[in-house]
C-alpha cells in the first residue's frame, strides 16, 4: 500500500489499484448508523481481504448517457457470538471508475442469511467476479464461510 499526501494507492487481491483517502474512508463511517459503525474495521479491511469482487456497468447519474464500472468487494461475517438477533452480514465497499478506481460506499447489512441475502444477490453481486475466495480457497483461507450466488 502506497501513501501519497492523504491519498491511498492499494492493489487488491485481484491485482487492480484502488485509491481513497483516510479522509473518504472516515465521511462514509460516519455516514453508517451507529449500529454499523461498529464493524468499523470489518469493513475497511474488506477492502484489503475481501472474500467476493465483482465488476458491473451501471448508468452515471452524473452525465446523462454516460455509463461508469462499479467494483464490489464483498465479505461475509458470522456474527452469532456478538449478534443473537442478527447472526450473519456482509461487508460491502464499492469503487467507482472515472480516471481511476475511487471509493464510492461503505455499508453492512446485518440479520439472518436467509433475509440478507436476497437483496446482496440482486444488488451487489451482479456483473463479473473478478475474484472468489472459493474459486480460490488457498489464497484466504476462508472458502467454506462464502454464500453460495442465490
Amino acid at each position: 500500500m502506497e501513501q501519497h499526501e492523504s491519498l491511498v494507492v492499494f492493489r487488491d487481491i485481484a491485482g487492480v489499484q484502488v485509491h481513497f483517502s483516510a479522509k473518504q474512508i472516515d465521511r462514509l463511517i460516519r455516514s453508517l448508523s451507529s449500529e454499523q459503525q461498529r464493524y468499523a474495521k470489518i469493513l475497511a479491511n474488506t477492502i484489503k481481504e475481501p472474500q467476493e469482487i465483482w465488476q458491473h456497468w451501471m448508468p452515471d447519474e452524473r452525465e446523462s448517457g454516460m455509463w461508469q464500472q462499479i467494483r464490489t468487494y464483498l465479505h461475509y461475517l458470522d456474527l452469532s457470538a456478538t449478534n443473537v438477533e442478527k447472526p450473519f452480514g456482509v461487508a460491502i465497499a464499492q469503487f467507482v471508475f472515472r480516471l481511476k478506481w475511487e471509493i464510492l460506499a461503505l455499508d453492512i447489512k446485518t440479520g439472518e442469511m436467509d433475509d440478507v441475502m436476497p437483496e446482496i444477490n440482486k444488488i451487489f453481486r451482479v456483473g463479473n467476479i473478478e475474484y472468489s475466495s472459493v474459486l480460490q480457497p488457498g489464497r484466504l483461507g476462508i472458502a467454506s464461510r462464502c454464500p453460495t450466488p442465490g
